[in-house]
């Protein structure tokens, strides 16, 4: 669950991807559960890919954009 899809494509990746991590955490830390949930790897990278972002309106702007920063796609 904490793994970018390059990752989880067995793709080339970068330090970035340990940003990834770092940011599905802190995801979790504020809303309890897990930015994208799957029961499957293929389905994992289909929902990051495809699902887009949603964050609580209680979160901050600060770290709302801290989240969209870390876990966009590109």
């Amino acid at each position: 669950m904490y793994m970018s899809a390059e990752v989880l494509r067995g793709q080339p990746y970068t330090s970035k991807c340990d940003v990834w991590a770092v940011g599905v955490i802190f995801y979790e830390l504020l809303h309890r559960r897990t930015p994208w949930i799957a029961k499957s790897v293929y389905e994992l990278v289909k929902n990051i890919e495809t699902k887009p972002l949603k964050i609580e309106e209680k979160v901050s702007g600060v770290a709302q954009d801290f989240l969209e920063r870390v876990l966009g796609v590109e």
